[in-house]
């Protein structure tokens, strides 16, 4: 490599460690600068905490509740509640419940203990009357209808992982759009230093040129033709050192930091090892890791559970609510812990839908409609990425490639320049065949920096769509 790619690339052949230093440092600290990344965090952290809502529900839960009441009961006599006397009841209730969630047949089980106070007022005597519940199990099981407990697993698994991957998503294209803003500012900067580079070289070429005029070696054509070298050249700086603030407006507000933290020339990314990219392993990891594909999946999931509710709701339904335990009554409350009866209480619940003028029906074809709909999405939601990755796969197949021969290119246009410019320096050749030689120097570095750029921001798209650095 000639100097002038040494000079232009800024230490891309230095080393890659260097070079890939500077662009990763920069996507790091984007990752935990932008506000992009801190509502992806959020966001994130609320998907985690309600997983943990969802599994802590699904453990026993142990509760005590304490409700005091007061009730007054007044003789009407207007009402012909003559049978009734006037008292108040002053009673406070305490219970210490496990309950257990039952996933798989839905439902819940639980273990208590109760125990009650009432003290009537009004009464000759008052008197105080005691209600002990030392244990009592029970559970509420429906046995034939819709069990919303099995979908919740599933439901709550799959919202979390969406959650993450969009998380993760979300800072992948951070590192996109950053290497992009990035690049942006390499590019207008590596275009100012041949802006500049050309322009001294222009008005040193002038300077050399208004001799040999003045001696007449060279025509007042060829004179004038450098002077409107040099103005180009001024003009094509000014404006690349216009993009160039722009391009650093635009890299600073993004890392939200100041303009002196940049350095006066970033340095420029070398291309990675050539990298051999199976399609097939990349459409399946795309669809395993993009956030859209498994939130599209959770709204499937949600519109199966609708259906399978609004198909057996419109059944029969059968459920069981059993309760059995130990209890006492004594206006003694040392008596109300002896002589403990033993009790069982049980009922069946029966829901037969026997005439609704079809809305079971209606319920049931809502549903279904809607879980087409959203199966419907999610075809979409693949074909789209699938075609996503795909292209994305061969346009940096192609890069890699084009990065071969721009590089090859760019040599060559050196060497072609640096033979222009002796011959020229020689009086070998004219004035035409050196512009013409700079140009394609130019254009040959211009289509290499940019192809370099196309390079990395395609390769993290291509890692964004399937969460992998290669």
């Amino acid at each position: 490599m000639r100097k002038f790619l040494i000079i232009l690339l800024a230490g891309t052949l230095l080393g890659s460690g260097l070079r890939a230093q500077g662009l990763q440092e920069y996507i790091r600290l984007a990752q935990d600068s932008t506000i992009t990344a801190f509502q992806s965090q959020y966001e994130y952290q609320h998907a985690q905490s309600s997983y943990d809502l969802y599994l802590s529900l699904r453990k026993p839960q142990l509760s005590f509740n304490l409700q005091p009441n007061y009730s007054r009961y007044i003789n009407d006599p207007s009402r012909n509640y003559v049978y009734m006397r006037d008292y108040d009841i002053l009673s406070s209730s305490a219970q210490l419940k496990m309950s257990q969630k039952l996933l798989g047949i839905g439902g819940e089980a639980y273990v208590a203990s109760q125990f009650t106070w009432s003290h009537f007022f009004n009464q000759t005597p008052q008197y105080s009357m005691y209600a002990v519940m030392p244990v009592v199990v029970g559970a509420n099981i429906p046995l034939i209808g819709y069990n919303p407990y099995k979908w919740k697993k599933k439901e709550e698994e799959q919202a979390l992982k969406a959650a993450r991957l969009k998380h993760q998503h979300s800072l992948y294209e951070i590192a996109e759009e950053t290497a992009r803003r990035y690049f942006s500012l390499v590019t207008a900067q590596q275009k100012a230093e041949v802006c500049q580079r050309n322009l001294r070289t222009s008005d040193t070429l002038y300077a050399i040129a208004k001799e040999k005029f003045a001696i007449a070696v060279i025509s007042k054509g060829e004179l004038l033709s450098l002077e409107l070298q040099c103005m180009n050249a001024k003009n094509a700086l000014d404006e690349a050192l216009v993009n160039k603030e722009v391009a650093k407006d635009a890299l600073i507000s993004w890392l939200r930091i100041e303009e002196k933290d940049l350095p006066e020339t970033l340095p420029v990314p070398q291309q990675k090892p050539f990298i051999l990219i199976s399609m097939e392993e990349a459409l399946a990891m795309s669809r395993e890791t993009n956030p859209a594909y498994q939130k599209q999946l959770g709204y499937v999931t949600q519109a199966e559970q609708a259906r399978d509710k609004a198909q057996k709701e419109s059944g029969l339904q059968v459920g069981v609510d059993l309760n059995l335990g130990i209890q006492q009554v004594n206006q003694v409350f040392a008596e109300a812990f002896k002589n403990q009866h033993l009790y069982a209480l049980g009922s069946v619940s029966l829901s037969v839908p026997l005439i609704d003028f079809g809305a079971a029906k209606n319920r049931r074809q809502a549903a279904q409609a809607w879980l087409s709909r959203e199966e419907s999405l999610l075809r979409e939601t693949e074909r789209q990425l699938e075609q996503d990755v795909i292209s994305t796969v061969h346009d940096f197949s192609d890069c890699q490639e084009r990065l071969r021969n721009t590089g090859r290119t760019v040599e060559m246009a050196e060497e072609v320049f640096s033979l222009i410019s002796e011959n020229y320096a020689q009086g070998f050749t004219d004035i035409n065949s050196y512009v013409r030689a700079q140009n394609h120097r130019d254009e040959a570095y211009s289509r290499h920096l940019a192809t370099l750029q196309d390079y990395w921001i395609t390769y993290y798209h291509l890692a964004t769509l399937t969460l992998h650095e290669y």
